[in-house]
This record gives C-alpha cells, structure tokens and sequence, in this order.
C-alpha cells in the first residue's frame, strides 16, 4: 500500500476506535465496515483505491503462505541445498518483496539476504523472540557465509552470475579438494621448520 493510502487508513481505524459504541465483544469486522464507510463519505474514490490495495496484499499473502507450505511439503532440496553441510540453507528464502530462489540470486542478492538473516538475528535481543528461530537463523547465515567464501571469488567478475552457476563453477574447480590443497599449504607454510641446517 503506497504511503498516502497507509496514512488515510491509519487515521480512519482511529477515528472509528474513538466512536466505537461501549460492548463487551469487540468486532474487528464491524469496525472494518465502520473504517471503510468513513473513507469513502470523505473520498469515494480513495476508498475504492484502498480496497483494491488491501485485497490485493490479502491474496498475496495468501499465495505466499501457500506457496511456502507446498514447498515445504515437496523434494525440491537438490545439488548443493541436498548437501548435510548446507542443510539450513532455504531453497527459498522470504526477502523484502517476495521469496528469493535462491539458486537464481546473483552474488549482490545472496549478500543481501545474508545481511537481511543478520539483521533478523540482532533483533532477537528484544524479549518475546523464538529461541528456536534464533538458532535456525544463526545456523542458515554460518551456512551461506561458508558458500559465499567458496564461490564469490568465482562470481565477483560477473553481476548477473546465479549461484547456481558459481556452485557449478566451484564443483568443477575441484572444490573441496582445491580447499583441502589450500588449508595443507597453509599450514605447511606455518610448520616449523625440522631439517637439519646444512653443515
């Protein structure tokens, strides 16, 4: 809903709260009429406006739950999601404006979205937040930082790369041997050195 429209009904479901008739029983669908009826007395064509906008974020919503519960229903945790390492990894993932796919995400959305979990995380300082979600968030951004170590380098010279293709590009580099190849070589490099001098 565009920021006028928020502003009209915000300052509707005021008013109708000040008038609403004393009752033991409140009834959100009578204010609702009250709200609407009010709106459209000052502005009819505001009000068919703020109607349109309303039942369309309500199907939204609704698709969006839908879609997510068949989702989770469904086998679509293939490749790299399959992967136990990556196991909190959502195939799809709620962002600012939808679900993000996130094999499709380029580099600069898959940060983002990291940066959207830890912000989220910092959040759960604040009482009455789910311990439960806390730790799963924790351990989905451990996880896409892990990947994003692993394929930025890979997918830094190209905006419009899907991680799909960065994961493609990593796998056929070796990846896990090319890191096992790295860590040795670091810490040889670290290792004392034991050879005798020579005399």
């Amino acid at each position: 809903m565009d920021n006028e429209s928020a502003k009209i009904l915000a300052e509707a479901i005021e008013q109708a709260w000040q008038r609403r008739p004393a009752a033991a029983v409140f009834n959100s669908m009578d204010m609702a009429s009250s709200v609407m009826r009010g709106i459209a007395l000052a502005d009819a064509e505001q009000a068919a406006t703020i109607r349109d906008q309303l039942a369309l974020e309500s199907i939204a919503g609704t698709i969006e739950r839908r879609i997510v519960r068949a989702l989770e229903k469904s086998d679509s945790r293939q490749g790299w999601l399959a992967l136990p390492e990556f196991q909190h990894v959502p195939h799809f993932i709620k962002v600012e404006g939808g679900l993000l796919d996130i094999n499709e995400a380029t580099l600069e959305q898959y940060r983002e979205t990291k940066e959207e979990i830890r912000a989220r995380i910092k959040a759960y300082a604040y009482p009455r937040r789910s311990a439960e979600n806390l730790k799963r968030d924790k351990q989905t951004l451990a996880e896409m930082s892990k990947r994003d170590r692993q394929v930025a380098p890979l997918m830094a010279g190209d905006p419009e790369m899907k991680m799909r293709e960065g994961v493609h590009a990593f796998e056929g580099l070796g990846g896990h041997r090319i890191k096992a190849r790295r860590e040795r070589a670091t810490k040889g490099a670290h290792a004392p050195n034991t050879r005798r001098k020579n005399q």
